[in-house]
């Protein structure tokens, strides 16, 4: 039986039900603001902020949104106590150590070969770099992408496990964090332009909810 993560049972149980209309707000006004900018005013705003890419601080900032969101909630609920009960989750993971090295090392070079192959932007200056090269962008990746699942699993999916069976939870988390995705794709500079959209909002929809 898989055992759902829920704030009932954490620490966090104090977290009110009313952070989740403040979560998805904040998340989706500041990365499609961000997104938006670079989208609507692309010969302006890069001259003046530098051009887009995964590397860029407002770039990164977009992406671990959700996880910046749910932490600072979490302090406002619980304070600095209760964010480190929310930290404290994380290594309540019995794992040996191959199954550590594949998700801090196997998974983003996982993500990194199937961007090169759908020729994402960097596709040709990753494959001249040097091994040690890559595993540092492997690094990169790890701590990029997944901040965002603080937000989205970490703190949003218990919230609405609460009031609702987790299948369903799942379900409108994934469709919601499929289409926070939406401004990356007609912006030059990401991973996602060299992706179609649907197939990954289907693809990212589905992996919530299998996981939920």
């Amino acid at each position: 039986m898989t055992q759902t993560n829920n704030f009932a049972d954490s620490p966090s149980a104090d977290i009110r039900n009313g952070y989740i209309v403040p979560f998805v707000l904040l998340t989706f006004g500041i990365t499609w603001g961000v997104m938006t900018l670079f989208v609507v005013f692309p010969q302006y705003v890069p001259a003046f902020l530098g051009p887009m890419s995964v590397t860029h601080p407002l770039y990164i900032l977009a992406v671990w949104c959700p996880g910046l969101v749910a932490m600072s909630l979490v302090v406002m609920s619980t304070g600095f106590s209760g964010l480190r009960r929310f930290f404290g989750r994380l290594f309540h993971v019995n794992a040996t150590w191959p199954w550590w090295a594949f998700v801090l090392l196997g998974l983003p070079a996982v993500k990194i070969v199937g961007a090169m192959l759908n020729g994402a932007p960097m596709s040709e200056w990753l494959i001249l770099q040097p091994f040690w090269g890559i595993l540092g962008i492997s690094l990169f990746m790890l701590f990029l992408g997944p901040v965002e699942e603080f937000g989205w699993r970490g703190f949003f999916l218990p919230l609405m496990q609460r009031i609702m069976t987790p299948a369903l939870a799942g379900l409108i988390i994934g469709l919601l964090w499929a289409v926070w995705h939406i401004p990356a794709f007609f912006l030059d500079g990401t991973p996602h332009t060299a992706w179609s959209m649907m197939p990954f909002m289907r693809g990212r929809t589905r992996t919530v909810m299998r996981l939920s």
